[in-house]
């Protein structure tokens, strides 16, 4: 415990009282404290190090640098004052911008592990993140993030057990400070109080053992695992079940509506106005009815039908070793369709998908729901 202490000790203290910041902090909970609005600096690393300040996001490589003083607890920028130092301890500094923000910061450890993690290696195989007494599988894509501001965001596709079957498309990025590897992960693509980052500890090949740094389950233990591959016969296997017929919805396994409307469908995107998301639209009236219909060809392209009329068709592929359907960009959550099971005569896949709830309303529900096909 004491070496730990020691080494999250990423401050001084001076002999006349006045706090030296040095080392690399994570902003976890930003919060305005007037009606103005700004944007929240969550996922922000502020790495003071000598008389330099390094500002960098977890989702982005780029780095911006200034020079820095500390007088009386306050930050100054070229003699302009940039922050106030509010709390300042070893494990936590609260920063107070101007009159309209405060934010606390956890520090990252910066200790370079042996054995580095490359992302390569996480792109294209199966993982399960185990954490205390929950646990998630996660699929990484090479691609990147769209509709993002920042350009080192990567995709990755989670599942949780019990919640959503289909899976949540969220943003992911390896990244390093002084040699110390963390990996960041966004349950939403939009959202940043969804935010989780990691300190990666120790890779062994197959297993990552990591330590979350934001706010909930602090310095919890995290276990990220390969998991084993299928050969690409059992994988051809799948495919070939699929392109060998029309599938035909036979019974409505589960269907389950999300609370929310609106808030995660509509995005601000400043000037450009509002953006919807793409989707489907598979409603539940025909959901409920065996209306639907998927055809996926040798050729990788897919059409799907609600009563015998085509509704989207484009390009598949099989990912996550043959258990998850990929269509189109894979940047929304109804790109994905989890199967549960597959035989010659049956398959069951789950998903989701966005519904209007009145012709012509800006109001949306999504659904997820379990398939039954023949």
């Amino acid at each position: 415990m004491k070496k730990l202490v020691l080494f999250l000790l990423l401050l001084t203290v001076s002999q006349n009282g006045q706090a030296q910041i040095t080392g690399a902090w994570l902003a976890v909970d930003s919060k305005q404290v007037t009606t103005n609005f700004i944007s929240p600096i969550n996922g922000t690393i502020f790495h003071f190090k000598d008389d330099i300040l390094k500002i960098r996001n977890v989702f982005s490589d780029t780095t911006i640098q200034y020079q820095y003083q500390l007088v009386n607890n306050a930050i100054f920028i070229e003699d302009s004052l940039f922050a106030s130092v509010k709390h300042l301890s070893a494990d936590s500094l609260k920063l107070q911008f101007g009159e309209w923000m405060s934010t606390i910061f956890f520090p990252l450890k910066l200790n370079a592990t042996s054995n580095q993690l490359n992302q390569d290696f996480l792109v294209g195989n199966s993982w399960i993140l185990e954490e205390q007494e929950w646990n998630e599988s996660i699929y990484f894509f090479e691609g990147p993030q769209e509709l993002h501001e920042y350009g080192s965001s990567k995709q990755c596709l989670i599942r949780r057990p019990g919640i959503s079957r289909g899976g949540e498309v969220g943003r992911w990025h390896l990244f390093q400070v002084e040699g110390a590897q963390f990996l960041a992960l966004s349950y939403s693509r939009f959202r940043p109080f969804d935010l989780v980052v990691y300190n990666i500890n120790a890779f062994n090949g197959t297993e990552v053992a990591m330590s979350r740094i934001t706010s909930l389950r602090n310095n919890s233990s995290t276990l990220l695992s390969k998991q084993p591959r299928k050969s690409p016969a059992e994988i051809g296997k799948v495919k070939n079940l699929l392109c060998a017929k029309k599938w035909k919805s036979k019974e409505l396994l589960d269907l389950q509506t999300s609370n929310s409307m609106n808030d995660s469908l509509w995005i601000d995107l400043g000037a450009t106005g509002f953006y919807l998301r793409d989707t489907i639209l598979i409603t539940e009236k025909e959901l409920k009815n065996n209306k639907i219909a998927f055809s996926f060809k040798d050729d990788n392209t897919y059409t799907i039908y609600t009563s015998k009329v085509s509704i989207a068709s484009g390009k598949w592929q099989l990912i996550n070793d043959g258990e998850i359907i990929y269509i189109n960009t894979g940047s929304v959550p109804e790109d994905y369709y989890n199967i549960i099971s597959i035989s010659k005569n049956e398959l069951v896949i789950a998903s989701s998908d966005q519904f209007t709830l009145e012709k012509g309303s800006r109001d949306w529900v999504r659904y997820y729901y379990t398939l039954k096909l023949k």
